[in-house]
């Protein structure tokens, strides 16, 4: 991470000081008392910390939901429209022209439930980021400063 010295200008790898005017490029933090760097918005520590709570609260739940039945139905519906392809299949048009209707008809469906599971669990996610910012409103602030 490259910082900016507020003195001179110059660009600067993450160091405590300037290469070249040997400005400080690190101050001491008033909440937590670490170096970080100058200008920054919120103590990284907290913001950390706030990470960290987040993750344990997400991680509380299980998640992701069940993924296997829609992807099972999704997979039947993708060997019915192939099974009519395969050198075993019978010169049945009648029955080969309903394999691959019904597999067309399972793979769509297969994908639209993959689709619903993956927008119910981005909503429990949601449902429970906003629990966690309910109960504790300090981090809310935080991820404010930071923007």
């Amino acid at each position: 991470m490259k910082m900016k010295c507020p003195r001179c200008g110059s660009e600067n790898q993450n160091d405590n000081f300037c290469g070249h005017c040997a400005n400080p490029l690190k101050e001491k933090c008033p909440e937590c008392g670490e170096l970080e760097p100058i200008g920054r918005g919120m103590c990284l520590k907290r913001v950390n910390e706030l990470e960290a709570e987040l993750m344990k609260e997400l991680s509380a739940v299980p998640f992701p939901p069940r993924l296997l039945y829609p992807t099972l139905v999704f997979f039947t519906g993708f060997v019915g429209l192939l099974y009519p392809m395969t050198i075993w299949s019978t010169n049945n048009k009648l029955l080969n022209a309903i394999s691959m209707f019904g597999g067309g008809i399972t793979m769509v469906l297969g994908i639209f439930w993959l689709n619903l599971r993956s927008r119910r669990a981005e909503q429990l996610r949601k449902k429970i980021a906003k629990n966690f910012f309910a109960l504790h409103p300090d981090y809310q602030g935080i991820l404010r400063l930071l923007e």
